[in-house]
């Protein structure tokens, strides 16, 4: 078991299993009780919504998300796409979704040329094009 998040109510928690051969993504009743099956094409790095009804999670270069419901008993919908193009964190999630649900945090491809812009002794910088 790997990246484990629990349900805003604390009653579950998604987390990401290689137990098929894969990477998956799972929930568990919590404390330990019976596992359901998220993902079905591989996933990584679950998330759950704020307010428990969406578990988001990343596939290959695509954020997914599915609809669950966690009472009288847990059921989950199947996966569906958001969007492509999606770069994962590599070691971490690369993205994170807002408390609304309705905004994500993502990094994306981009045909641009990455570029890292370093600034050394940026307070004087800042002096210079703003002096108080």
């Amino acid at each position: 078991m790997s990246h484990p998040v629990f349900s805003p109510d604390g009653r579950f928690l998604a987390y990401q299993s290689d137990e098929s051969g894969r990477p998956e993504i799972y929930v568990r009743a919590f404390p330990p009780g019976p596992k359901w099956p998220i993902s079905t094409n591989g996933g990584w790095y679950p998330v759950w919504s704020s307010d428990g009804t969406e578990i988001f999670y990343e596939e290959d270069d695509a954020m997914m998300a599915v609809k669950v419901e966690t009472s009288p008993e847990f059921r989950a919908s199947a996966p569906m796409r958001l969007f492509d193009g999606f770069i994962t964190g590599g070691f971490t999630r690369g993205g994170d979704v807002s408390p609304d649900g309705e905004r994500f945090a993502v990094n994306r491809r981009s045909e641009l040329r990455a570029e890292i812009h370093v600034v050394l002794n940026w307070f004087e910088e800042l002096e210079r094009i703003a002096p108080r």
